[in-house]
Parts: C-alpha cells; sequence; structure tokens
C-alpha cells in the first residue's frame, strides 16, 4: 500500500493545520464515477481533506488521482475490499471526523456540513446522508432508485429513521463519524458486503445514536443494467444473512420479507398443484400480489413522470426481491 499526499482541501487555513473532517473515497475500478465524486467535492463549504483509496484499480485511476494534486491518493496493490480499504484510508486521515462517500455518488451543496452538523451532539455516533433521485440519470438508474427508496418497497429505511420493521442504520455511500468512536470501534470488519451495516451497529452499541441528515444529499449512480441490479440484491441479500450469522440483533422483520416472500409463493404455487381445492386461496394471493403490484406501478408513473415506470417500477421490485431473497437464503446455509 502506497500513499501520496497533497494539501487539504475545502477552507483549511493550512496544509499543517488538521482539518475539521477527511472525506474518504474507496474506489476500485469506477474511475468515471470517481471524476464525477471529486468534482462534487469543489463545492462543498469547510475545512476538510480528500482521501481516495484505489483498491487495486485497472482502468486509469492511478493516473486520474496523480492530475488531482489537491487529493491524498492511497494504493493498494491487490484489492482489500471496501471494509479494508476505507480503514487504509482513515490511518491517513488528520480530520476530527471521517466521512465516507462512495465513488458512485455525487455530493450536493451543503452535503458536508449537514453530515458535521449532527456529530456536533454528544450522543450521535454516526450520521447518514440522504439519497435523491439524479433526473439526469439513465431510466433504468432511476427505476432502481424508486424501487429502493420507495415507501411502498423494503428499501424506504435507506433514506429515513427507520421504524418498527427495521432500525435505521447508515450506510457507507454517505457517512460520518467522529474519529475517536471510530478507533473505539477499531474500524470496519473486513467483510466483502455488510461492513458498513456491521460498523453502525457496533457504533451503537457505544451507547450512541444512528442519526439521518437529510440535508445531506448525495446523487447515487446505481447499477445501470437490470443484471448489475440483480447482483447488487443478491449481494445484498446474502450479506444480510452473513450479518444474522454473525450477530442475531441483524434479525430484522424487514429484511426477512423476500426469503419469507420467495417461501411463500413456492409453498403454495406447489399446494395448489397437488391439492385442487387450495387452488382458490392461491387465485386470491395471486390478486392481492397483482393489486400490489398495480400499486407501485402506480407510484412510479408518479415520481419518474413516465408511463413506462407502470411496467418496469414492478418488475424492477419483483427483480428485487427474489434476487435479495435468494441471496438471504443462500448466505444463511453459509454458501460462498
Amino acid at each position: 500500500m502506497a500513499a501520496t499526499s497533497g494539501p487539504a482541501c475545502g477552507r483549511s487555513s493550512g496544509v499543517s493545520d488538521p482539518p475539521a473532517a477527511s472525506v474518504i473515497i474507496v474506489a476500485r475500478d469506477r474511475r468515471d464515477d470517481l471524476e464525477a465524486a471529486l468534482d462534487s467535492l469543489a463545492a462543498q463549504e469547510g475545512s476538510f481533506e480528500v482521501i481516495v483509496v484505489d483498491d487495486a484499480s485497472r482502468d486509469g485511476t492511478p493516473a486520474l488521482l496523480a492530475a488531482r494534486p489537491g487529493v491524498v491518493a492511497v494504493r493498494r496493490e491487490a484489492p482489500g475490499g471496501p471494509g479494508v480499504a476505507r480503514n487504509d484510508g482513515a490511518k491517513q486521515a488528520r480530520g476530527r471526523a471521517l466521512v465516507f462517500l462512495d465513488s458512485d455518488c455525487r455530493a450536493l451543496p451543503g452535503w458536508l456540513g449537514a453530515m458535521l452538523a449532527p456529530l456536533g451532539r454528544p450522543e450521535v455516533g454516526a450520521v447518514g446522508g440522504a439519497e435523491v433521485l439524479d433526473p439526469l440519470e439513465r431510466f433504468p438508474g432511476r427505476v432502481f432508485h424508486f424501487v429502493l427508496t420507495s415507501p411502498l418497497t423494503t428499501g424506504r429505511i435507506r433514506g429515513g429513521s427507520g421504524g418498527r420493521a427495521a432500525k435505521y442504520r447508515p450506510r457507507s455511500y454517505s457517512l460520518a463519524v467522529r474519529r475517536g468512536d471510530f478507533d473505539r470501534v477499531a474500524g470496519f470488519a473486513p467483510m466483502r458486503h455488510g461492513e458498513d451495516i456491521d460498523f453502525v451497529t457496533r457504533i451503537a452499541a457505544l451507547g450512541l445514536d444512528l442519526v439521518h441528515a437529510p440535508g445531506a444529499r448525495v446523487h447515487h449512480r446505481r447499477r445501470r443494467t437490470w443484471a448489475g441490479f440483480a447482483g447488487q440484491l443478491h449481494a445484498m441479500g446474502r450479506a444480510r444473512a452473513m450479518l444474522v450469522r454473525r450477530d442475531r440483533v441483524h434479525m430484522e422483520p424487514l429484511y426477512l420479507v423476500p426469503p419469507a416472500g420467495l417461501l411463500a409463493v413456492a409453498g403454495a404455487a406447489a399446494t395448489a398443484a397437488l391439492v385442487p381445492a387450495a387452488r382458490i386461496v392461491a387465485a386470491i394471493l395471486a390478486a392481492v400480489l397483482l393489486a400490489y403490484l398495480l400499486a407501485i406501478g402506480v407510484a412510479a408513473v408518479r415520481a419518474l413522470g413516465a408511463l413506462r415506470a407502470l411496467a418496469l417500477g414492478p418488475l424492477a421490485f419483483l427483480v428485487q426481491q427474489v434476487a435479495y431473497g435468494t441471496g438471504f437464503l443462500r448466505g444463511l446455509g453459509g454458501r460462498p
């Protein structure tokens, strides 16, 4: 691992003065997205430095960082995964707060200030930002955003305060913690997926609050293809199951909906095939599901302003449920 330092960004009074915050970005083969993320930080106010950990990229990322003298560049010659790479970035950080931004996110004006403000309260341990729809994103990406943030889907708490079905836990796409609390929990675990949920859960175990900062807005560029979206959700489901196996505190009702739904549909179909009398019940359940999918489609049209969302919204929801559910069941069984 090698690091190349540059001067602090933002409005630091000097290179020798520790900045208020260190913004840490991990990137692997996401050169174009990373460039957009770095450009978005130019609009942020305050004293901060920017640290980019290149997790063994092969797409020209080192050249991009070499052309950014104001960025602290950390290069890993072998990929370590997001958790390990974020820890590497933290080792180089001088800021009193560590603020993590994913390479596929673009911070909107005021993002950094809104992320840091809650940390002024001693009871707050971690702060999560808000994902907002990027109107310039390709249509599939906007559909995926809708499914992962709509009140009608299991993704709502990604941008809210949580509820009875699941607690709010900030995700690493936009996450801020005090340096001291980061050190108290020894940073991120060396996990490929779910490491951010594990991390903030350990922060909460210190007796600190996890809060959502709605003013800390980012455009989160999700997977751009249906196959990529399905693969991402499958990995998320598997990560949740692995977290459950690691600590039962992660066994929350909301995340059991996709695997339970898959098992219920398979069971109902099998029963209806074997027991004619059960077909009426199966038909009623199918009608309820279709009505729910129609509600999702109507909500998608309203949110995205396009009639084609009437079909693509429900389709994306089904992909989400199947991919996440199968990933969860796979992870619960301990399969790699």
